[in-house]
């Protein structure tokens, strides 16, 4: 375990389940984390907010760990999302051109604000620390979580939440541009120094993260920047290609490129590694539900050796996030 490391020391997920037609998607149900919101005061807090406090509250609770109110505390949230309020922004809106400004609800306002999510997490849950909103379409959570890992990694917070979470609404399927399924998911990590976690939990570390933009949409640029990026971040920490247990892949490409895509990072890597395609379009959640994928398996099958590549791509960007167990390796 590395001294300066960064885990996951808890994970709280929620993921839809229910399909909905027409539109071929994944909704999540409200009774799935309407629990998790037990005790918080969310009058006129909208659907979206009440997702990302309900998978925080998860993951505090998954920890153990409970936040006085009013307490002074380091803790940041860095939530990801690729529409973030849109519904709430549009149903507002809406109210306003169909009836006009007298007919709206003012205490519905504060939910048109695009990181009004974030916010809420850090009033409904005492956290006193740095809040960003991350806004890279289908990266923007696996960004937010390396971002956490950063500010964690340098000192700057004890504790990051990191995350991301989107839903559905007739705009978002109406903007929806690939062939995958869409679904809502939202996730909550919380990201600690590994020492400060009790050496009884089985702890997950972030290896390292990278991201790029793009500056051609050439399928054969593209993967040469995800082979770089997996590269520096496994050559500086030293993990043996013995070690990379499985890559997880998602992308807003069409499954066909997305699949030749992701063979073909491994191809040039030389890995003969199972990989996990993300067949269903988790917008911008999309980077936690592959993590949590990633620790479901370790909970399993727990090896004292192993990696996880991450790996996210937009049409201007690619990020990429390395996992590692708690043990064997010397990074």
């Amino acid at each position: 375990m590395e001294e300066n490391g960064v885990c996951i020391s808890a994970a709280g997920l929620i993921i839809g389940k229910i399909k909905t037609t027409p539109g071929n998607s994944i909704k999540i149900d409200n009774t799935d984390y309407e629990s998790a919101l037990e005790g918080f005061e969310l009058r006129h807090v909208d659907r979206i907010s009440r997702l990302v406090i309900g998978a925080a509250s998860l993951a505090l609770k998954n920890r153990g760990l409970h936040v006085e109110k009013g307490s002074s505390n380091d803790y940041g949230i860095f939530w990801g999302t690729k529409y973030g309020a849109i519904e709430s922004i549009h149903s507002f809106d809406m109210v306003a051109v169909e009836k006009g400004a007298a007919f709206v609800n003012p205490g519905l306002f504060p939910s048109t604000v695009l990181n009004s999510p974030a916010c809420q997490v850090s009033i409904q849950l005492s956290v006193a620390g740095p809040i960003h909103t991350v806004c890279n379409g289908h990266t923007s959570a696996l960004d937010a979580v390396g971002l956490g890992y950063n500010y964690v990694k340098s000192g700057l917070a004890s504790m990051i939440m990191a995350g991301g979470a989107d839903e559905i609404s007739e705009l978002q399927t109406l903007m929806h541009e690939n062939d995958h399924q869409i679904g809502e998911a939202s996730g909550i990590l919380l990201l600690e120094k590994s020492n400060a976690v009790p050496e009884a939990r089985s702890i997950v570390e972030i290896a390292g993260y990278g991201s790029t933009s793009l500056l051609s949409d050439s399928l054969a640029e593209i993967r040469l920047k995800i082979v770089e990026l997996i590269t520096n971040i496994l050559d500086a920490q030293r993990i043996p290609s013995h070690a990379i247990e499985c890559m997880r892949f998602s992308t807003y490409l069409p499954s066909k490129e997305g699949r030749e895509m992701a063979d073909g990072v491994c191809r040039d890597l030389k890995y003969e590694i199972p990989i996990e395609y993300m067949e269903t379009d988790w917008m911008g959640a999309s980077g936690i539900v592959q993590i949590a994928s990633a620790l479901n398996f370790w909970e399993e099958t727990f090896k004292e050796i192993a990696a996880q590549i991450i790996v996210g791509v937009d049409n201007d960007k690619v990020s990429v996030l390395v996992l590692v167990t708690n043990s064997g390796l010397t990074i």
